[in-house]
């Protein structure tokens, strides 16, 4: 992975330490209720002067070896086909009616993770629920741009890690930005914060990704802390078109919550797993592999 940059001129608005903390407190204290998106987006700037416009590019070798795991929760199949690739993927944006975390109302993203228990604990199933896991593959040709909403530093055992710091000396280093450094971590940590906390409608976060993926930022996706495990793992969020180009659905599996101990979850895993052949969906006897991510 390389860490690249566009260099914004509102990093030079930044006003002292202080200042920019009490800025955005008063950002992470702002009562959002009624207003618009382009009222958001104002006073998101007003205080927080700028969105950082640092990212990483990932070469398709090491994007293409990742697995991607989504989640969905009790599909209606008189109204949605399971044996379509497409119903596992984003949904249409006639069907996001609200803010999400990664996507403001009327904006589909494909959200995922790179963690199999992640994604499932990021649903919050209940016990009775039947989950349908999907795992996609990349098949990228070209090198993906990735959006972090990362803190520069994370717990050592998650795999991003060293992408967020390297991503954000690079910020510091190459920008006109040293004399700021301080300011821009704690607005690096302010909005990684702000995807683990933020409740919904998500005013925030949804306004941020819909820069990072809709807006002239563009990135193929955007990589945020997890909300359940203080940072150990991350979430992705993909734009569509991304996801047409990018990935490919590679099997189902599928799987009934029965009970929770000790925080754990307790399931009743099927025995047989979804793959496409051709056009068909078919199902084989789950590996010894597939029963071990479980484990």
């Amino acid at each position: 992975m390389s860490d690249e940059l566009k260099y914004n001129d509102s990093d030079d608005e930044l006003p002292d330490l202080q200042s920019y903390l009490r800025d955005l407190q008063s950002l992470s204290n702002y009562d959002f209720t009624g207003l618009s998106k382009e009222q958001i987006y104002n006073i998101y700037y007003d205080f927080a002067r700028t969105i950082p416009a640092s990212y990483s590019s990932m070469e398709p070798s090491v994007f293409n070896s990742i697995d991607f795991y989504r989640v969905r929760l009790n599909i209606d199949r008189s109204k949605e086909d399971i044996t379509l690739a497409q119903t596992y993927s984003f949904p249409p944006p006639v069907f996001c009616t609200e803010n999400g975390r990664a996507n403001v109302e009327g904006k589909s993203v494909f959200y995922c993770s790179h963690n199999l228990k992640t994604a499932i604990r990021e649903v919050k199933p209940k016990i009775g629920d039947e989950v349908f896991l999907s795992v996609w593959k990349g098949r990228a040709s070209r090198k993906l741009k990735i959006g972090q909403c990362l803190p520069p530093k994370l717990p050592k055992s998650n795999g991003w890690g060293e992408m967020a710091e390297n991503s954000f000396n690079t910020l510091i280093r190459v920008t006109k930005s040293e004399e700021k450094r301080d300011q821009l971590e704690e607005l690096y940590k302010f909005i990684a914060n702000k995807f683990r906390t933020e409740k919904n409608p998500y005013h925030l976060t949804s306004m941020i990704s819909w820069e990072l993926l809709y807006g002239q930022l563009w990135r193929d996706f955007i990589i945020y802390p997890s909300v359940l495990d203080e940072g150990l793992s991350c979430n992705m969020a993909f734009h569509p078109n991304s996801v047409s180009e990018n990935l490919k659905f590679e099997k189902l599996i599928k799987f009934k919550i029965v009970d929770y101990i000790n925080d754990q979850i307790v399931f009743n895993l099927g025995t047989k797993v979804g793959y496409l052949e051709n056009t068909k969906m078919k199902w084989r006897d789950r590996s010894k592999e597939e029963t071990n991510l479980f484990k």
